[in-house]
């Protein structure tokens, strides 16, 4: 299951890498509209089964628009992953920064970084992140998301860092080091930190299909990538008004943002049973 995973995510990493390269295949934009693949006689519903699937237009048109859904999902795919693996990646150094600060020389800085992942833990981030939007419009919606999902979601992993941090600096080879005259940076990069790598691994990668999914919520609520760029959230949110008449324009972006979830979720799991496949 871990190895379908990681086909899966290399497979929807290259279409989120080839993107420009897929869509030049079909000749399709995904901000180009084909009014003439709608039928007029109902509201704009696609012409055809399957919300107008042929040859040329491989996921169907968008209802209303005509817009290629298939080139509007790729370019989805390009959205989500930056979003959700930067994020990530921020995440990734904040938690460990702060974790092991904290656990390490414990103290105020401990009591200090502890009430602050406390503080930001119990704050309503979709709340912020509404006002945010209104209070601050210039900003990028691209960076806005990757700064709201780091900041309120660091804490998570920065628990577990610091817990970590806490167990092994009380251990022998950490002591060892210490009794031979190792400064704090030795002891921080050469002894705690590799052996910080795999609970590291295994929630980051865990991390990152929530940071889909909170990208996709946050979009569907229209608080996420603006249009005209593609979003798999936003897109999910157009299809509310079509279900009804045209379900397959829901049916590609969900199934997409499923195989994106699931596939980065099965890799942590097989990631985390190859690294301790008792479970300790």
């Amino acid at each position: 299951m871990a190895m379908v995973a990681l086909f899966t995510i290399v497979l929807l990493v290259a279409v989120a890498i080839f993107a420009p390269v897929l869509t030049a295949l079909n000749g399709h934009p995904p901000d180009a509209e084909y009014p003439k693949r709608l039928n007029p006689l109902y509201g704009g519903v696609p012409y055809g089964h399957f919300g107008g699937v042929n040859s040329r237009f491989w996921f169907g048109v968008e209802p209303g628009t005509g817009r290629d859904i298939f080139s509007m999902v790729v370019y989805g795919a390009r959205i989500s992953l930056f979003v959700s693996v930067s994020a990530t990646l921020l995440t990734v150094v904040l938690a460990t920064f702060m974790g092991v600060v904290a656990g390490y020389f414990g103290g105020w800085l401990d009591a200090l970084i502890s009430r602050l992942m406390d503080l930001l833990l119990a704050f309503p981030a979709l709340i912020f992140m509404i006002a945010l939007v209104a209070v601050l419009p210039g900003i990028p919606r691209l960076l806005m998301l990757i700064i709201i999902l780091t900041a309120f979601n660091w804490p998570y992993l920065g628990r577990i860092v610091r817990g970590e941090t806490l167990s092994l600096r009380e251990r022998e080879f950490v002591e060892a080091a210490r009794a031979m005259g190792a400064k704090t940076r030795y002891t921080l990069f050469h002894e705690m930190l590799p052996n910080l790598v795999t609970p590291v691994l295994v929630t980051a990668m865990l991390t990152v299909p929530s940071y889909i999914t909170a990208e996709a919520a946050l979009s569907f609520l229209g608080l996420g990538i603006e249009p005209p760029t593609p979003s798999w959230g936003s897109m999910l949110a157009n299809s509310l008004n079509w279900y009804a008449s045209d379900p397959w324009y829901f049916v590609f972006p969900g199934a997409f943002l499923f195989l994106a979830v699931f596939g980065f979720n099965m890799l942590g799991d097989g990631i985390q049973r190859a690294i301790d496949p008792r479970g300790d």
